[in-house]
């Protein structure tokens, strides 16, 4: 019983990616049909051919899908040369996520020699219609200026894209340039602004830094009472500046806490703490 359950099952898997694949010839892949066959075709279950023909048909989702399997090895030997190949084709024709994937791939030299031109161009292209990881990555490498001359001011602005779009990180990195980059004029309101997003999202190094804005009173009210709940999440989120925050509160009855001294030395311990286990990660 259990044998033909399983026949069955696998003979209706088989025919369901028949349909998919013959709906698609006639009227190009969707996303979910795209991401359908990928999986199938990493198990066996749709054949190698069948997913190369729509690609060489030009079908901009199938030479995406077709390039992530050579990029990941599903279903096929890793090839990055053959991943570069299709994921162009695919970026060629506009396909965002393509675009990413190529950007990513000259960012980090895969299967090439690593072009940071080439990655912004990608990249650009990519964030142009809405990529926010794309935008997000823009933002790193002008913030990072590794490979290219550092350009807070351009950070910002593909920060921002991802930002708009609820890129918790991309909201955290946005609301620290505009707290403490030495290029770009401090606006605390929009430090503020984006700081607040990113921590209702539990990001524990933007609830530290929110605390310090109504800890010190800049771009909102100082609010003692606030900042020690901001510091106490972070805290619990393993924010170690948060603990020593805390810590410097008991030992100098701050922010609405009285002096203590065992408190502050116990706050203490947990900021050194954190910092060893970090590093031994």
């Amino acid at each position: 019983m259990r044998g033909s359950q399983l026949f069955t099952l696998l003979g209706l898997a088989i025919a369901v990616c028949a349909c998919t694949f013959q709906n698609a010839l006639a009227d190009g892949l969707s996303e979910p049909q795209a991401d359908q066959l990928l999986q199938q075709f990493s198990q066996g279950m749709s054949p190698f051919d069948g997913l190369l023909e729509l690609a060489e048909k030009g079908d901009p989702l199938a030479q995406d899908r077709l390039g992530i399997a050579y990029l990941t090895g599903k279903g096929v030997d890793k090839d990055y040369g053959m991943a570069r190949t299709w994921l162009l084709k695919s970026a060629e024709q506009g396909y965002t996520y393509a675009q990413f994937r190529l950007g990513y791939m000259y960012e980090e030299a895969l299967g090439t020699s690593k072009d940071v031109a080439l990655a912004i161009h990608w990249y650009q292209e990519a964030a142009k219609q809405g990529n926010r990881a794309a935008a997000y990555n823009l933002g790193l490498l002008y913030q990072a200026g590794k490979d290219l001359e550092s350009d807070d001011l351009l950070a910002a602005k593909w920060y921002l894209i991802a930002a708009e779009q609820g890129l918790t990180i991309a909201q955290l990195n946005l609301g620290l340039i505009y707290l403490e980059s030495k290029s770009v004029e401090h606006d605390y309101d929009q430090a503020h602004r984006w700081l607040s997003e990113a921590a209702k999202s539990g990001n524990a190094k933007a609830q530290y830094n929110l605390g310090l804005l109504y800890a010190e009173g800049k771009g909102v009210d100082k609010n003692p009472i606030k900042a020690l709940e901001l510091f106490r999440s972070a805290a619990a989120g393993g924010e170690w500046w948060a603990m020593y925050a805390i810590s410097i509160a008991y030992r100098d009855g701050s922010l609405g806490l009285a002096y203590d001294r065992n408190l502050a030395d116990e706050w203490y311990k947990k900021f050194i703490d954190a910092q060893v286990a970090a590093q031994q990660k």
